[in-house]
């Protein structure tokens, strides 16, 4: 192929370009917000000749797209569901009905819903593999013919952008519903103005509204459903039987088979939207997680509202209803057969709601034509098929132009006053009729032909990431059945069912033609045009691009990884949800198998369930029936309500008295549970309002020393294993130690902030990243940073000096200070910057700022976090919430641009051979480590397992050297001790001298003894299990509390809480065993920042001690510590006495 080249080698292929929308402040940068995104690496500019066509331009351009990826999972599947549930199920299935019958317009739904499931299971293997921006369009160019790609891309935007103004003006007509003398044309703006500040906002902001609208839209149905049984059964205000009385008379089917084709097109326009998946690909933060369980789940879903809803449709409604549309106008929702049968009930307040519901539907459904005209019309933009502005991606991820144009198409709806709006919009709509048989079909089309490029360029199926169940054969038998009902279409048009209800003469049968099926020359038009100016070909096989934009997965390991996952999920999960990228609904979706007597909790759970549910059920059914014998059959609404809140009352009954019985049904009796529990809350309100976060536990560790576990109750009921004995210590960390987790609870704690990372990963992947940052974290790496630790110790001692200097008592809070240096000292070590200083140019805040406004929330973010784990209540627009957001946002952005730039150091320095002139720092070790390795790590999970050595590093080791310093101060003697042995270093301080300090190595251990500022290290068994002698089911929480192993009499002698170095000279017994302390874990979870921690706390101890003598004021009082606190800490700062060391 002539033209310009682009090298495509540098194009990335694992992962296009991530967009993170700066974080705004003040109107300058929310204006910066609107300018051009800056250019993409593989987004080259090409000076190809007018009349020719690059297509490898193209390719490259749709596959480095600088849209934003904020779409997760949830957003995913309520897209699809929310962009194909509006006016076509609620308004025009009545048309379908009128015509067809209600047999006729079930067997169209299930032959286009099964020709939708191929389809879509191609689109989804297409769009794994290729998450690129203009989706099916974009690969209609790049696998069949860049002709037919602009065909299709225009067809399927034209469609869209003229829906925009139909369902606005549906929307208008609605509201007519209340009061039919309004002003429609104000509802329009309003409509109009919704729509439009939705997309403008951003797609997390459309992918948040579609998930709110389709959750309404699901409760409505669902609603409908249970109301539309009890009218079938015995519901109209006569007390009618209706059963399948209409099935009869009028009939099952009208109009034989002419009046079956009839129904297919507007089943398809039905189904219309559930493609909108395919162009979210590019905007979707994981597409390999997210994609696949969007596809599998949002198909039955559909169906199976659609087929329930449609067939309780047919036995309510007649099909010769002369309210129903019969294909007329489907912008007047008061014909919707879904408020016909509410109607039927004779009531006036539910047909009103259901209104509100189309309404919703309806914005909805403009909402999706906004979101999919204007990603379409960019992604043509960016394949030279439309006017290069509309490009223009702005700086947030948003294709500013295209939302503006099709916002502007929107201004058509104000023609709702016009007297023939209804002949304008048909003719306008006439332009895209048949746009969705088109766009499947080359769905279709597309996967065939990239099977054989894939297979011609000598890749296996098991290379796919995502593959689909129906495979190419499926694809074919959609393919055809396009074309059938395209075929029937026509028929249709030329020999109309009802032609002289509908047309007027032989002109009114041609007109009627033309607009059925004026899509079909539209589109030839379309792709003659271009095809004679560009002169295209077909693309072959062996010039088919399948590199360009496509992800890279190592297959087998995350089959592994899926495998791992899996052995976490019940039974019902495994079978039924093959991918979650969610994890709060991996927590919530595993039951606790807690049981007694051989049958589990979630066993008696169920047969708690049954037997409230059986009772309420019965009672519902004996109050209905009694009331329809009473009265003739005629039921009340008030019996219908009263059945609901019995059924309420039971399942909320049957919550409470299963969580109240969990305490009675425990297979753990044979071992020890304190008493002293709460209803619903278990022991977590003592351990709240105990001294301090250990004081609880260590009255129970004494009370059962030999007892391998102590099971207590946290918050609803939930039972605890807590690990009280060396032998089942060593088995939880060390022998089982990879079939543990991190509890789903704990993950959406802490995950929120520190991310995935070394903490949470399991498996393989823990090794990997294990053995990855062993080397840049090992001992001798860390000693490389010594010169640093040691002049922050002397910026330390300086501040305290000053302070001291200021102080006329001599009393100086060093913690603050300790504090601060302390992440100094981190800062530079780990990222080569201090953090107080380390800001990008989007935010004003610094990496401190931002750090210290989350880990440092008011009350009201404290509470929102503890309370997220459970009920999610981070969506809540409250400052705490926003700050949250904000600052994490921040930190991501600037570890971001840091990685890239380390990064790019590294990458340079290979090159040129210059790896003494990198920077020193932890992370560009790490960069450099992953380098040699196979997978190397990706910006992700480096800036995941650097928060997390910076948050854990941070907190741990400042609350460690404070109680180091607490318990010197306290202990005038030890101080000494190490004082003496300090100046025998001399005045210069060498690694290699602290390295022969051993009575600094056993002052720090014993204050970690003593004061461990690790409070609690959860885990879940992934598996069934034994340890100790104990059988641990498989999603137990077993929990580690060092201060009950550090503590314990048994282990440290009877002195155990008194603060005694010279108790590790002549260590001996089980104090002796690695396993006796637990501060950094031990075993493969071991933590990776041990080496890092302790140098950085025996140079700040060295010179603080050398220089400054120490004591406690008011020595008599017990320090008050805080609880609840993820470490040790006290609830004031602690008062320390200084004294300059003459």
């Amino acid at each position: 192929m002539n033209g310009t080249q682009i090298e495509l080698d540098s194009l990335p292929t694992t992962d296009s370009i991530k967009h993170e929308p700066p974080i705004l402040y003040g109107a300058g940068n929310w204006i910066n917000g609107f300018r051009r995104a800056e250019p993409r690496p593989g987004y080259l500019p090409t000076d190809a000749p007018e009349r020719f066509y690059d297509l490898r331009a193209a390719n490259a351009k749709t596959a480095n797209t600088a849209l934003a990826r904020e779409l997760k999972g949830r957003h995913l599947q309520m897209i699809a569901f929310g962009g194909s549930i509006g006016t076509g199920l609620f308004v025009a299935s009545g048309g379908s009905l009128y015509r067809g019958g209600p047999a006729s317009l079930l067997l169209s739904y299930v032959l286009i819903g099964g020709m939708q499931y191929c389809t879509m299971q191609s689109l989804g293997e297409l769009c794994v593999a290729f998450p690129i921006a203009g989706s099916f369009s974009a690969f209609s160019t790049r696998f069949l013919d860049p002709s037919w790609g602009f065909a299709m891309g225009w067809n399927y935007c034209l469609q869209w952008l003229f829906v925009l103004p139909l369902e606005i003006i549906a929307g208008a007509f609605t509201i007519g519903y209340w009061d039919e003398t309004i002003d429609r044309s104000v509802f329009v703006s309003v409509f109009l103005l919704t729509i439009v500040a939705i997309n403008l906002f951003g797609v997390k902001t459309y992918g948040e509204a579609e998930f709110i609208f389709s959750i309404i839209k699901i409760t409505a149905i669902v609603g409908f459903i249970l109301l539309a049984i009890v009218i079938n059964i015995a519901g109209e205000p006569e007390g009618h039987y209706i059963g399948g009385m209409y099935w009869r008379n009028p009939g099952a089917f009208k109009n034989g088979f002419k009046g079956f084709c009839s129904v297919l097109v507007t089943s398809a326009f039905s189904f219309t939207g559930t493609e909108l998946i395919g162009l979210a690909a590019a905007e979707t933060a994981n597409p390999r997680k997210s994609l696949p369980t969007a596809i599998k789940q949002v198909f039955w879903r559909i169906m199976i509202f659609y087929l329930v809803a449609l067939l309780l449709v047919g036995l309510l409604v007649p099909s010769d209803d002369s309210r129903l549309v019969g294909g007329d106008n489907v912008a007047d929702a008061t014909a919707s057969p879904f408020v016909i049968a509410i109607e039927k009930a004779g009531t006036s307040l539910l047909p009103g709601i259901m209104n509100a519901i189309i309404l919703i539907a309806v914005i909805s459904v403009g909402n999706s034509a906004v979101f999919g005209s204007s990603r379409t019309l960019a992604a043509l933009a960016e394949q030279s098929h439309a006017p290069h502005i509309f490009a223009y991606v702005d700086r947030q991820g948003r294709p500013l132009m295209a939302i503006l144009f099709a916002s502007c198409i929107g201004l058509l709806a104000f023609l709702a006053d016009v007297k023939y709006h209804d002949a304008i919009f048909n003719w306008l709509l006439s332009i895209s009729a048949l746009s969705t048989l088109f766009t499947w079909g080359s769905i279709c089309l597309c996967y065939i032909r990239f099977r054989a490029a894939w297979s011609h360029n000598a890749h296996t199926i098991e290379q796919l990431p995502f593959k689909s169940n129906v495979g190419v054969a499926g694809a074919w038998v959609a393919l055809i059945g396009y074309i059938l009902v395209l075929l029937s279409q026509i028929w249709i048009a030329a020999s109309p069912v009802y032609a002289p209800d509908i047309v007027d003469g032989a002109s009114g049968v041609a007109q009627n033609f033309f607009l059925k099926v004026l899509a079909i020359p539209i589109i030839l038009l379309f792709y003659i045009c271009h095809k004679v100016w560009y002169r295209t070909k077909i693309v072959r096989l062996e010039e088919m691009d399948v590199e360009t934009g496509r992800r890279y997965f190592r297959v087998h390991i995350m089959a592994e990884q899926e495998r791992e996952e899996r052995l976490g999920w019940p039974k019902w999960k495994s079978k039924r949800r093959p991918e979650s990228d969610d994890p709060c609904m991996r927590h919530w979706a595993r039951p606790v198998s807690i049981s007694n007597g051989g049958v589990s909790q979630e066993q008696e759970t169920h047969v708690y369930e049954k037997y409230f549910i059986h009772f309420f059920l019965q009672a519902f059914v004996v109050q209905y029936m009694g009331d329809v014998h009473m009265k003739a059959m005629e039921a009340s609404y008030a019996t219908i309500l009263w059945g609901v809140a019995l059924a309420v009352v039971g399942f909320l009954s049957h919550r409470i008295i299963a969580i109240a019985l969990r305490p009675h049904s425990s297979r753990f009796n044979g071992l020890p549970r304190p008493k002293g529990q709460q209803p619903f809350v278990g022991h977590a309100l003592r351990i709240l309002r105990g001294g301090g976060p250990n004081d609880v536990y260590l009255q129970w560790t004494r009370q059962w020393p030999d007892a391998p576990f102590i099971r207590c109750l946290s918050w609803l009921n939930e039972e605890i294993l807590l690990v009280n004995s060396l032998e089942a210590c060593r088995e939880v960390l060390q022998t089982n130690a990879y079939f543990f987790a991190k509890p789903g609870f704990f993950h959406t704690l802490v995950g929120e902030f520190l991310g995935l990372g070394l903490l949470f990963s399991v498996g393989e992947q823990h090794k990997r990243l294990r053995r990855i940052i062993a080397g840049p974290l090992s001992r001798p790496s860390i000693r490389k940073l010594f010169p640093t630790f040691v002049t922050y110790s002397q910026k330390l001692n300086r501040e305290i000096g000053e302070a001291l200097e200021r102080s006329k008592s001599g009393i100086v809070e060093i913690e603050d200070l300790i504090i601060r240096v302390t992440l100094d000292i981190i800062g530079v070590s780990l990222l080569g910057r201090e953090l107080r200083d380390f800001r990008s140019e989007s935010s004003p805040l610094s990496f401190e700022q931002c750090y210290n406004a989350i880990l440092a929330q008011p009350l009201a973010g404290q509470i929102i976090s503890f309370i997220n784990p459970f009920i999610l209540l981070r969506w809540l627009p409250v400052s705490a919430n926003l700050n949250f957001i904000r600052a994490k946002s921040a930190l991501k952005t600037m570890m971001e641009g840091l990685i890239e730039q380390r990064t790019a150091e590294v990458g340079a320095a290979k090159l040129m051979n210059e790896d003494d002139k990198l920077s020193d720092d932890l992370l560009t070790r790490m960069i450099e480590a992953s380098a040699e390795e196979s997978q190397k790590l990706s910006k992700e999970e480096l800036i995941d397992i650097t928060m997390q050595v910076i948050a854990a590093g941070h907190e741990t080791t400042a609350s460690a050297l404070v109680w180091t310093a607490y318990s010197l101060a306290k202990d005038p003697a030890s101080q000494q001790r190490l004082r003496a042995e300090i100046h025998s270093l001399g005045t210069e301080m060498s690694a290699k001298g602290i390295d022969e300090l051993p009575f600094l190595d056993n002052v720090i251990r014993e204050a970690m003894r003593v004061h461990s500022p690790t409070l609690i290290i959860p885990w879940e068994a992934q598996k069934d299990m034994t340890i100790a002698g104990t059988h641990i089911p498989k999603g137990t929480t077993v929990q580690i509390v060092p201060a009950m192993i550090q503590l314990n009499p048994e282990i440290w002698g009877s002195d155990a809480d008194v603060f005694r170095p010279g108790r590790w000279e002549d260590m001996g017994g089980n104090a002796s065993s690695p396993y006796a302390m637990e501060t950094f874990s031990n075993g493969p979870r071991m933590c990776p920042g041990k080496a890092l921690a302790l140098l950085n706390m025996k140079v700040l101890l060295v010179g603080l001690i050398r220089d400054f003598e120490m004591e406690i004021v008011d020595d008599g009082k017990e320090v008050e510590l805080r609880n609840p606190s993820l470490t040790l800490k006290a609830k004031s700062l602690i008062q320390f006495k200084m004294r300059k060391v003459s």
